[in-house]
């Protein structure tokens, strides 16, 4: 009932009002914005564009915070010994033995949406989680195709998981971005993050 328009209403009308029942727009969510090599229908060659994506340590840092699930399945799996050996011998883990070093994953699947289109998406989780955070979607239709086969594309956001990996597994925000670019307008909540403690380390396990 919340979401009903009348079925003549401009198209515009749906998005407004699913934006007010969710109390909010995705350009407000504070969204992190990595250039990619993108190949887009109204222009001639390869252009270079932001996207928006929500970095891993951001989305699990803020389950961490509001959530005290994740802490206790991690201390309980620990103290029941249900960590695989390659939790222990992860290099985080090894050089932080007495700080809680949380394991997380990372996940990429193709989803088809509409008439033959489809997106490669990236996911993470915390191990112990059944809540998945989207991490950035990139179109299929727009990966570059300058003879790269989509690396164009993929690469920029393999170097942004990288940059929050690092900071997960250090446990504290970044001081830059992950292209060492300066703070944008969308990083205005960002810069005086810079170095801040999460209050845990975390690992990345697997990329499935």
């Amino acid at each position: 009932r919340q979401l009903a328009v009348k079925p003549a209403a401009q198209s515009g009308k749906f998005s407004k009002v699913f934006d007010e029942v969710l109390g909010g727009s995705p350009r407000g969510a504070s969204l992190y914005d990595v250039g990619v090599g993108l190949r887009l229908r109204h222009e001639a060659t390869r252009k270079f564009d932001y996207i928006a994506t929500k970095p891993p340590h951001e989305a699990l840092h803020n389950e961490f915070v509001t959530s005290g699930a994740v802490l206790s399945e991690f201390r309980a799996a620990k103290d029941n010994g249900d960590l695989p050996p390659l939790y222990w011998n992860h290099p985080a883990v090894k050089s932080s033995p007495t700080v809680d070093v949380i394991p997380f994953c990372i996940y990429l699947d193709g989803v088809a949406f509409g008439r033959g289109e489809n997106c490669l998406g990236f996911w993470c989780y915390w191990l112990f989680s059944k809540q998945r955070h989207l991490v950035a979607v990139l179109r299929k239709s727009e990966l570059c195709s300058c003879s790269c086969r989509g690396w164009c594309s993929v690469e920029p956001i393999w170097n942004m998981l990288a940059w929050s990996v690092c900071a997960l597994q250090s446990g504290t925000y970044p001081s830059a971005r992950h292209d060492l670019l300066p703070w944008r307008e969308s990083d205005a909540a960002r810069g005086p993050m810079s170095a801040s403690p999460f209050g845990f380390k975390a690992c990345c396990l697997f990329i499935k």
